[in-house]
């Protein structure tokens, strides 16, 4: 089974030897936005009325569903009336009238209940409880979620990690997401030498590029590390971005290739210029395909996702960093931290919104969230600026994570600000922290990796410490951003990928 050592700027080639490492996970808990919870328990062995089952969508409402009737008492295993919904505050699945948890014993009605987003510490913290009183082969038993804070099981609803830093606002946030914890990696993927990029979690697959002696592709099992497909060999190592069941890769040379998602098939290859240096990971969204590409100045190109055809490309006075989108427009830092704006479907109004008196070059990635993008600029210092382009605000110790009003920078540790007012709110130091930050809103979650390959959990709203795990996988300077999606976290050092 192949490891990684995916793409990193002057990677040495060299063979990697792999292990592939499954965690000891436990029951599949339950979580954030997953499907219906399923009906009571299956028909006893006496006849009876059946359990009352419970609505789980997560978000639906405070408490989880009610729980079952009589207990394992026959009758159909339907559910009966819907008990409360779950949801945001809830406790995980609705408690069926009897059987074994849900994928421990019996067939555990509704896969993992949807109530593991839920509150802090959701009515049905636990791992499925032992089984109901009524017979084999029911829904899980009572609080089908696992982990203090109900989160991380098998989500019914989609919530993917698809491009870099989570998506294509580069805003390091999944409100609607919440980790197990306390952290304890459930499976990774290892080499013994080399970088791993950041990965990329959608639609049940984690996905990574690597090089192992050539540059390779793979996908694996988000929920047992399996190999889902791969691992390809391609021409040169790619950055990645997801989007409509694609999977999207580029490399140096301005060679963007699709793949499916589920199968790895090849969909489609285009070589982009005539601007020769491709630098900076892609972007998809909304059916697009967006790349930077430098050498004479600047240009953006939007390819079809689908078919790989051409739809709009611009100049701009070029600058590095991987554009963000958001408001319907898409956002460019260029030289002299220019920042340029445009539709983002069509490439129209293509207008400068903020500039320097500065000359030379520059740029990076910018964080787009509520209107507002966080950028870097030499000459008046990090700041934030309105969708104007005026400057409404300043930050230090890198860009952000935007969750519920607060932005949470890198710098030495974790610092939450106050995005309306600029008030800090509080700030944990973390020797070493390198990584962007990722914050989980649901479960109140906030985590960070180091340069020593250990991730730290920090409480969102107090910056107090909640758990930490040591991968074993020696970091670099890379320090990619953490992909978290589908009640799993991915953290990727310098030497593998640990998955929670």
């Amino acid at each position: 089974m192949p490891g990684v050592s995916v793409w990193r700027r002057g990677w040495n080639g060299l063979p990697f030897v792999v292990a592939l490492v499954v965690g000891l996970g436990g029951c599949e808990p339950g979580s954030g936005a997953g499907p219906s919870a399923g009906g009571a328990g299956a028909v006893g062995q006496d006849g009876g009325s059946p359990g009352q089952g419970g609505s789980a969508v997560a978000g639906a409402g405070g408490r989880g569903g009610a729980a079952g009737a009589t207990a394992g008492q026959g009758g159909s295993p339907a559910g009966g009336a819907r008990g409360g919904g779950g949801g945001a505050m809830g406790g995980g699945q609705a408690v069926g009238g009897g059987g074994a948890p849900a994928h421990v014993g019996g067939a555990g009605g509704g896969l993992a209940g949807a109530g593991g987003n839920g509150g802090s510490t959701g009515a049905g913290g636990a791992a499925g409880s032992a089984a109901g009183a009524g017979g084999g082969s029911g829904s899980s038993g009572a609080g089908g979620a696992a982990g203090s804070r109900g989160g991380g099981g098998a989500p019914g609803a989609t919530s993917n990690s698809a491009n870099y830093a989570i998506n294509p606002a580069h805003d390091g946030a999944q409100p609607g997401e919440a980790i197990r914890t306390p952290l304890v990696a459930r499976w990774s993927v290892a080499t013994s030498f080399g970088a791993v990029s950041y990965p990329l979690i959608a639609d049940g697959r984690l996905y990574v590029s690597y090089a192992d002696g050539e540059p390779r592709l793979a996908a694996y099992d988000l929920r047992t590390g399996a190999v889902s497909w791969g691992p390809l060999t391609l021409d040169a190592t790619v950055t990645l971005a997801y989007d409509g069941g694609h999977l999207f890769g580029e490399d140096q040379n301005g060679k963007i290739s699709a793949w499916d998602g589920a199968t790895g098939h090849a969909l489609w290859s285009a070589t982009l210029g005539p601007q020769w240096s491709f630098e900076d990971p892609p972007v998809a969204s909304a059916g697009s395909v967006y790349v930077n590409g430098l050498g004479f100045g600047g240009t953006i190109y939007a390819l079809d996702g689908t078919t790989g055809v051409m739809r709009w490309s611009t100049n701009y006075d070029g600058g590095q960093g991987v554009p963000a989108i958001g408001g319907g427009r898409l956002f460019e830092v260029g030289g002299c931290q220019e920042v340029s704006a445009m539709d983002a479907l069509t490439g129209q109004g293509l207008a400068v919104i903020h500039s320097t008196s500065c000359t030379g070059g520059g740029g990076g990635t910018s964080v787009y969230s509520q209107g507002r993008l966080w950028i870097t600029d030499n000459l008046l210092g990090d700041v934030i600026i309105d969708g104007g382009g005026a400057v409404v605000g300043t930050f230090s110790g890198g860009f952000p994570a935007v969750d519920g009003g607060v932005a949470f920078y890198p710098g030495g540790g974790v610092t939450a600000v106050d995005v309306a007012t600029g008030t800090t709110r509080w700030s944990t130091p973390i020797d070493g922290a390198c990584t962007a930050v990722t914050v989980a809103g649901a479960g109140r979650q906030v985590f960070v990796g180091t340069t020593e390959g250990k991730i730290h959990e920090l409480n969102e709203d107090t910056g107090a410490e909640v758990s930490a795990d040591v991968t074993g996988f020696l970091s670099d300077a890379s320090c990619w951003p953490i992909a978290l999606a589908e009640g799993r976290l991915a953290y990727a050092t310098g030497s593998g990928v640990a998955v929670y």
